[in-house]
Parts: structure tokens; sequence; C-alpha cells
């Protein structure tokens, strides 16, 4: 039984963490369901970074480009990563302030499900948006980044700390809204990821005093490739979505379910 209970929450997280309807806000709904009432903060930490992988993987091309050329001290890929991690800042300076404060809402269903309607809300406004549509480039995205654009990103990233928020689904949102086309607000949504989740993770492991006595190598690897399997379905479908101007239907989803946990 603890298998399949790893299995299905290591799938959860690695779906929800691309798609935009927030893994974290998921999580707290299944582990209610399956009656799960302490927080298993190593599977937390193993199924991040297996969607952490996930990225790797599918966007190996771009990412190993970046490292080539940041080794090579390219000021335009330097300039790139250095976007990236300023727009992690709001996220890390709300977490490291109200932490505790933002914990508490793990256990409060009536703002996590209040959370998807917002996240839903955000997903719906996305029918205006009127990005340009190009392919993707290191170029024309670095032309877009700027401190008032990279800012307004990680502000909406910052957000997702609250579970049912979505990170994916607040920063391409937020990025489509400030003109970026749908690939680079892909790209740069998840790049921003990148040390966002290593970050988190750390801080994580770090809070970790000894593992359960009852762990399980197998049981935990379970959950890391569930993780990885269905995060590879969740990011190719999140850039189908976007690359189909859809972003929008999964706020049809998120408001029934939102109502959902709000109500029972």
């Amino acid at each position: 039984m603890e298998l399949i209970i790893n299995f299905f929450l290591g799938a959860v997280q690695g779906l929800t963490e691309f798609l935009p309807i927030s893994s974290s806000g998921h999580l707290v709904v299944g582990q209610k369901l399956l009656g799960i009432e302490t927080h298993d903060l190593f599977l937390d930490i193993l199924t991040h970074l297996g969607t952490l992988f996930v990225i790797f993987i599918y966007y190996r091309k771009e990412l190993l480009h970046v490292l080539k050329e940041s080794l090579r001290l390219n000021a335009d890929i330097l300039k790139l990563i250095f976007w990236a991690l300023v727009g992690c800042l709001p996220a890390i300076l709300l977490g490291l302030s109200l932490k505790n404060y933002i914990l508490e809402f793990f256990d409060q269903s009536f703002f996590v499900g209040l959370f998807f309607v917002f996240t839903a809300l955000v997903l719906y406004l996305t029918k205006w948006a009127r990005p340009q549509i190009s392919e993707f480039q290191f170029d024309e995205l670095l032309l877009k980044l700027n401190v008032s654009t990279v800012l307004k990103i990680g502000v909406a990233q910052s957000l997702a700390l609250f579970p049912g928020i979505s990170r994916s689904g607040m920063t391409v949102s937020t990025a489509l809204f400030c003109g970026l086309s749908p690939k680079e607000s892909a790209f740069f949504s998840f790049l921003m990821a990148i040390p966002l989740i290593l970050g988190v993770s750390l801080v994580s492991i770090m809070d970790i005093s000894s593992l359960s006595p009852q762990f399980s190598v197998f049981e935990y690897s379970v959950s890391f490739l569930s993780s990885m399997a269905f995060g590879i379905v969740g990011l190719f479908g999140i850039v189908r979505f976007l690359e189909t101007k859809k972003l929008h239907t999964f706020s049809y989803y998120l408001v029934p379910l939102g109502l959902f946990v709000i109500l029972f």
C-alpha cells in the first residue's frame, strides 16, 4: 500500500508541477484524501528533484548552450542567468520572512480551495493576452527582459509559495502579459525554477534531522521515477497548450476543484 501511495504522490507532483494547476495544492488534497497526516519532507525533496531532471531533459539543448556560453563568459548568456536569479529574489525574500506563516495554509483546505480559484482567474485572463508569436531565440528573449518585467514575473512566482497557486501558471501568464512569446514564457519560467527548486531542496535537507526508521530506498525511488515520468507528460502538455493559446482552459478545471475543496 505504501508503494502505491508513493507512486501516486510522485505522479501528482510530476504532472502538476508543470501544468498550471498547482502541485502543492494537489498534494495537500491528495494527502487528505489518502488520510496522510504527517508531511514526508524527504519524499517532497525527491519528487521536486525528479521534476528538476525533467527540465534538464526537455530543455537539454538550450541549457547546454547556456552552460557552454556562460563558461565562455558570453555577456548575453550571463545576463540571462542574472535575470533568472533576480526573478527568484521575491520568492526567496517572501519564503524566508513568512515561512512559518505560509506553512499554516497547508493545513487549511478553505484557503487552498480559494487559491485554486485565484489561479483559475489568472489563467482565464490569458485569453486577452496578446504576446508576440515567434520561434524561441535567446537574443529575442533578452530584448524583452528588463528589471520591471523580471520582477513582475518574480513576484508572480513568489505567490506560488501558497498551496493552490500554481508557479508555472503564475509565471507563464505574467510573462505572456509582459509580451513574451509562449515559448519564451515557458523557457524563462522553467529556467527560474532551476535555482528555486535547488535552493528550496537544500534548505529542506537542512531541516531533516534524520530519516524515518521506515525509510525504504525502493519506495522513495518509485516516487522519484514517478515524478519524472509524469513530469515529462506535464511539461509537454503545458508547452502544447501554450502553442494552441488555450492556457485558459485549465481554469475550467480549477474553479470546480477549488469550490469542492472549500465546501468539503
